[in-house]
């Protein structure tokens, strides 16, 4: 066959899914930006008055360097918990007597640690889960810092909008860090990275299709995640998997579910700093996601399942697939170039159009964030982001796409790797208990 026949049909392809892409992107980003603009005409400070209780269930496993800023930032809410609850998944370390101690001086919040044996993320969910007296429940990691209004917000918004679930804003923490010139490298595209975000999330909210809490902070109707109990929530992709199954017990119930975002209430978390560290977390996350979309395969193009089946987790897999596209688009270009080949010059084009769209993308994305979450970046730093954001561009979506190919390849090593996980443990046997 004629290699510029090959080609034609190359180029051909990628552009046509290109835009597609960017038809997508626009309409939704469209949706997230009038949906932050209508939400602002009606920000209230966090009610301090009446309320449900809430119980904050962090879980944990070595994190004695990090879990009592958690708890520090948790007991300086404006409005405080009800009860914390820390689970010390197996941890090797100081983490469950940190907790005690820091918990010890809690004062009015009920605080408990529950030890056991090391199980995974989704098992000490599910035993925090069942340790909850409050109506509403809070799931947290033992490594983010938490703006003092969080909760206060999350809390609102749950009750304002009737909502399943409420989803905290994350950005990378960046604050005492001395990574050298690739941890900041890694840190600034990271920022970007999660600052796109809030192009998709608001949107899909306001289609009824958002399909992810946040694990790193999130808050829960409490009588909905009980009714998961048993459900396929496995250890890779936790917070995906959790939400999706959110979906599934409510259409089996025939009950509505409404996941939503709340950018105000803003948290922090510990990122990567190393190339080793970096991808070995992507292609975790890669593993995680392809296991969540075959294992939840039944409710794609169902509408019984509505947005959620219909658009969101079909246009998720259509778009999956770009940080792969980009990269053999790069590698196309860069061997056409060097072959001199006339079709290099389309190719490059074709590239350089979508990326100038990335990057308007992009700074969107950082202006929405120091508008409407908590964007404490100042002086050199934010000079140093907003600088990056081209190269950011360029460089990234090809880094990922070799992360997920590269998990997407492992996953044949896991054992078992499409089985759930159904078990939890109900017996004093299983743990340790110690109760503040």
């Amino acid at each position: 066959m004629n290699i510029d026949v090959i080609l034609k049909g190359w180029f051909i392809l990628v552009a046509s899914y290109l835009l597609a892409l960017s038809a997508l992107q626009i309409a939704i980003g469209v949706l997230s930006v009038g949906s932050l603009l209508a939400r602002s005409r009606i920000r209230r400070a966090p009610n301090r008055g009446s309320g449900p209780d809430v119980a904050v269930v962090i879980l944990a496993h070595n994190e004695e360097l990090t879990l009592v800023g958690t708890l520090d930032s948790l007991l300086e809410q404006t409005i405080q918990p009800h009860s914390i609850i820390v689970i010390d998944d197996g941890s090797t370390d100081q983490t469950g007597s940190q907790a005690r101690r820091r918990l010890a001086d809690s004062g009015s919040v009920k605080s408990r640690v529950l030890t056991t044996r090391r199980q995974g993320k989704h098992m000490a969910q599910e035993l925090g889960i069942s340790q909850v007296e409050c109506e509403l429940t809070c799931i947290a990691d033992a490594d983010v810092e938490i703006d003092p209004n969080a909760l206060g917000h999350l809390s609102q918004r749950l009750l304002d909008q009737q909502a399943t679930a409420v989803s905290a804003w994350v950005w990378p923490a960046t604050q005492k860090l001395r990574p050298g010139f690739v941890g900041s490298l890694l840190l600034l595209c990271q920022v970007i990275e999660y600052a796109r975000a809030i192009l998709w999330r608001p949107g899909w909210e306001a289609l009824g299709g958002l399909a992810i809490v946040e694990g790193r902070f999130g808050l829960f109707r409490t009588t909905a995640l009980r009714s998961l109990h048993g459900a396929k929530v496995k250890q890779s992709a936790v917070d995906y998997n959790l939400t999706l199954e959110l979906y599934r017990s409510a259409h089996c119930a025939g009950l509505p579910c409404r996941i939503c975002v709340e950018p105000r209430a803003t948290v922090w978390t510990d990122v990567p700093l190393t190339m080793r560290d970096f991808f070995a977390q992507r292609m975790r996350h890669a593993r995680g996601f392809l296991k969540a979309f075959v294992n939840n395969r039944d409710m794609i193009f169902r509408r019984s399942f509505g947005t959620l089946g219909m658009l969101e987790l079909p246009v998720r897999i259509f778009t999956s697939v770009w940080s792969i596209v980009e990269l053999s688009l790069w590698l196309s270009c860069v061997l056409l170039a060097v072959l001199r080949h006339p079709w290099a010059r389309l190719g490059w084009s074709l590239l350089a159009s979508y990326l100038a769209f990335v990057i308007f993308q992009l700074y969107l994305s950082l202006a929405l964030g120091r508008l409407f979450t908590v964007y404490r970046w100042r002086g050199g730093f934010n000079l140093l982001l907003w600088s990056v954001v081209p190269l950011a561009a360029a460089i990234w979506e090809p880094i990922k796409g070799l992360t997920r190919l590269v998990g997407w390849s492992r996953l044949s090593l896991d054992r078992q790797p499409w089985e759930p996980r159904r078990s939890v443990p109900k017996t004093e046997n299983a743990m340790r208990r110690s109760e503040l």
